[in-house]
């Protein structure tokens, strides 16, 4: 039920119970059409109002937050981030094992610079499900943030043979992008950040990983890629980028910021 052809209206919703409202709201989250995805989050919200005890409806407000930031539409990213955390704890405290909400409580610490606690908590998530996909892409990226390529890529790939036709295969993709570039293997970045545009062309952070790995090729495509990029979040520029960036390797924040300034981002 991830992908339904529903449309956000919320005339239609106003007498639903909070399951329902989890269930027309989660599809809206990840296919990132702006509209949608504002509706999604008040639904989500209203469905812990009614519910306050609905771990499901606290786990898909999680991504919402970090999409919201990686995305550049939150008003305050500050006050964004701090009510996001407050979120994860909250949900942590409701379900200490509810696998695919530790892992995504773990990713939005990173957005706080916390990228080692957020291997703790993918950790236990791991302890309570090493099936899940998400869990291994997840801290597949906070390998990528503290410079550790070559875990990030072998996470990644093994979420990767656990869902072959991943409905997020998307973000897989941004995911193996900037593994690839951490390690320094351009190339192979560059392909896995096509890639992850053509899934989901609406997902701005694919650009920039996409567009750090093309800078250091010096490929032509930067310039059509960086002209998208600016029609996605008008005004974004390195220096917004390096404050959004969860990166605490100092080398691979470098190797970022240089591949966007040679794809033309000022």
């Amino acid at each position: 039920w991830l992908w339904p052809n529903t449309r956000g209206n919320a005339g239609a919703v106003a007498a639903s119970t909070d399951w329902d409202l989890v269930q027309l709201a989660a599809p809206m989250v990840l296919r990132l059409d702006r509209r949608e995805f504002m509706i999604a989050g008040r639904w989500l919200k209203r469905a812990g109002e009614i519910e306050p005890a609905n771990v499901e409806a606290h786990a898909w407000l999680l991504p919402w937050h970090y999409y919201l930031l990686g995305q550049g539409w939150a008003r305050d990213a500050t006050a964004s981030l701090e009510r996001g955390l407050l979120l994860a704890k909250k949900m942590i405290e409701l379900d200490p094992q509810h696998a695919r909400g530790l892992t995504l409580a773990g990713h939005l610490l990173t957005y706080e610079h916390r990228p080692e606690e957020a291997l703790r908590l993918h950790e236990r998530a791991l302890a309570t499900n090493r099936n899940l996909p998400l869990i291994w892409r997840l801290s597949g990226h906070a390998h990528s943030y503290i410079g550790d390529g070559a875990e990030a890529l072998r996470r990644i790939n093994h979420a990767r043979i656990l869902s072959p036709t991943d409905p997020q295969d998307s973000f897989v993709m941004g995911a193996l992008c900037i593994a690839h570039w951490v390690r320094g293997d351009f190339t192979s970045a560059a392909e896995a950040g096509q890639m992850g545009i053509a899934l989901n062309p609406g997902y701005s952070s694919n650009y920039k990983a996409w567009l750090a790995a093309i800078g250091h090729l010096g490929d032509e495509r930067a310039k059509r890629a960086l002209a998208t990029l600016l029609r996605l979040e008008p005004g974004f520029s390195v220096e917004q980028a390096l404050r959004r960036s969860p990166f605490v390797n100092v080398a691979a924040r470098n190797v970022y910021s240089e591949g966007l300034r040679a794809a033309g981002l000022r």
